[in-house]
């Protein structure tokens, strides 16, 4: 037993920079939208040659609505075109996961996403099933119904509470560049937005060609792809979600798709899951993502088998 944990292989983590990413010679160009890409993870012997280890990588979506998260500026990459992002949107996603794994095509590679960052993950894997390079996912507090989510969150405490400050947050994040959108949309109107479905109709459904907000809130619910998932996903929520309530998570679909595991808990919040008296070390969702994590490397060939 003594001689198994020695043998495991430890977990870094790197916080990635423009400067990183300059030595992995990446292309900015290639990237359409302004996204946000957290953490890479590697897993090995940090002094082998990332060529002849046997390491893995971790892409880690963080949620793109906020301006700023607890990696600071420098886990920002932005492309300065007059385009944002959206949950349907899943072109720069692909383009960074292929780009990784052309760097890496032998590494064991998987994906985390969480919130926002699931909800584009799953409709990724939705939209390219088993074609995908990752051999695993999983996804945190994911809002599998788009118009739940807004029902929800459009409720009178829960607008207090969340919804009008995140609107203000979408609102600051665009007219930074509100010279980029100006000859498209609205800006003004934009600016008036008093929920994130009045910005979603105002500025994304316009920004993404979408005819009406119903047809991009259509589109960028993951519950409508995840039976055409082809890689093993575990997917993490809670059912006092108010981001997610729980009569919109896809249950009875997740039990058709044999690659899906769906765990839910009774408390947990949105991205809290925090445990005990004084919760000041790891959360539930931090161990169900490490244990997941490990299984999926050390014993990805015989997922892959059943």
């Amino acid at each position: 037993m003594n001689q198994q944990k020695s043998n495991r292989k430890k977990l870094s983590v790197i916080e990635i920079n423009p400067k990183e990413l300059e030595k992995m010679k990446w292309n900015f160009g290639k990237l359409k939208s302004w996204t946000t890409w957290s953490q890479m993870v590697t897993c090995g012997n940090p002094s082998t040659k990332k060529e002849d280890s046997g390491l893995w990588l971790l892409l880690q979506i963080s949620k793109l609505i906020s301006s700023q998260n607890s990696y600071g500026e420098s886990a920002y990459l932005i492309n300065r075109t007059p385009r944002t992002y959206c949950c349907a949107n899943t072109e720069d996603l692909e383009t960074v996961v292929h780009h990784v794994h052309s760097l890496y095509p032998s590494a064991s590679f998987l994906a985390a996403g969480v919130s926002m960052g699931g909800m584009l993950l799953l409709n990724y894997l939705g939209k390219i099933g088993s074609k995908t390079p990752l051999m695993a996912a999983a996804t945190f507090s994911v809002g599998w119904n788009t118009f739940a989510c807004s029902e929800s969150l459009e409720k009178p405490l829960n607008w207090l509470l969340f919804n009008y400050y995140l609107t203000t947050c979408l609102q600051s994040s665009v007219n930074k560049h509100r010279h980029m959108f100006v000859k498209q949309i609205d800006m003004d109107h934009v600016m008036k937005a008093k929920s994130i479905r009045e910005f979603d109709k105002r500025f994304t459904a316009v920004m993404f060609g979408y005819r009406t907000i119903d047809d991009y809130y259509t589109d960028a619910s993951p519950n409508r792809r995840l039976k055409s998932v082809g890689i093993p996903v575990l997917c993490l929520n809670s059912v006092d979600d108010v981001f997610s309530p729980s009569h919109a998570i896809p249950i009875e679909t997740a039990k058709q798709n044999p690659n899906v595991a769906l765990v839910l808990t009774s408390y947990g919040g949105h991205i809290g899951f925090l445990e005990g008296i004084w919760p000041r070390q790891s959360t539930y969702m931090d161990r169900v993502f490490k244990q997941f994590v490990q299984a999926a490397v050390e014993h990805g060939h015989e997922i892959s088998n059943m």
